[in-house]
């Protein structure tokens, strides 16, 4: 299937990304977990990024269009101010960052096929953040391959590289989990 044809499927509600010309139906995220944690990085990013008007972030749902065949929508995406033309209704090509927040249903895909994606089609910066393990991983796209630049755990402080002056204290991100809430 091409992009204008995922365009045309009718709305039920559920979120779909089109990989490789293959529609994928992505799972509800919990909201004990992965929500918590998208919202609190937009948090701590969004500010910066205003403050110092480096460009937009942006949470899912939102299409990212990176070719006729792949449309994701990555759960926290940033494009630099320089490269806004390519934000219009929908995203019309690489985000400067994507973050995919990780559950027990998308860790394979996220650090899979998603990351094969988004460096295929030049995302310079992935963070993968998995809020259970209370992990980050980011990488940078170093000749059309991610090289990991930074691996933290627990209540660790990053600095990253991508936004210059920002320091994220990650126990300001994981969640406490919610007593009896579902795990995905």
């Amino acid at each position: 299937m091409t992009a204008d044809g995922f365009f045309e499927l009718p709305d039920d509600g559920r979120r779909y990304e089109l990989v490789d010309g293959e529609v994928e139906m992505a799972a509800a995220p919990s909201v004990n977990a992965h929500q918590y944690t998208v919202g609190r990085l937009f948090l701590v990013v969004g500010p910066h990024v205003e403050e110092l008007r480096l460009g937009f972030v942006f949470v899912a749902p939102g299409d990212v269009v990176l070719s006729a065949y792949d449309v994701l929508q990555p759960d926290l995406f940033f494009i630099a101010a320089a490269r806004s033309f390519i934000i219009g209704d929908r995203v019309h090509g690489a985000p400067d960052l994507v973050v995919e927040v990780i559950s027990p249903s998308t860790e394979e895909f996220d650090r899979g096929l998603k990351l094969r994606r988004y460096a295929r089609f030049g995302v310079a910066w992935y963070w993968i953040v998995d809020p259970r393990k209370r992990l980050l991983d980011e990488f940078e796209l170093v000749d059309s391959a991610y090289v990991r630049r930074a691996h933290l755990e627990g209540d660790a402080t990053f600095e990253p590289a991508i936004f210059p002056g920002l320091t994220i204290n990650l126990a300001r991100i994981w969640p406490g989990i919610i007593e009896g809430a579902p795990e995905d």
